[in-house]
């Protein structure tokens, strides 16, 4: 995997998600309510498993990008290469 995509494709990933929960939570057509999105979203961190269509691998001893929404509503992570918050 290319380092220098690894941040703009969790950045993606994470407004998808934000977006796709606000969509949902909003249209209030759904089951879930906005705080069980919430809950849903923060309970576990997330790590990228699949990258251009293949199985994202990290080299042996590497750390896998991943991404961690905190209750607070701030994000954490690690692009592969650097961690960001």
């Amino acid at each position: 995997m290319r380092p220098k995509l690894a941040l703009p494709i969790l950045l993606v990933l994470s407004l998808g998600l934000t977006v796709a929960c606000q969509q949902k939570a909003s249209s209030g057509s759904g089951d879930m309510s906005a705080a069980k999105y919430r809950e849903e979203l923060t309970k576990d961190s997330w790590t990228l498993a699949n990258l251009e269509g293949g199985a994202a691998d990290a080299a042996s001893g590497e750390k896998m990008p991943s991404l961690t929404f905190m209750e607070s509503g701030r994000v954490t992570g690690f692009t592969g290469c650097n961690p960001f918050s």
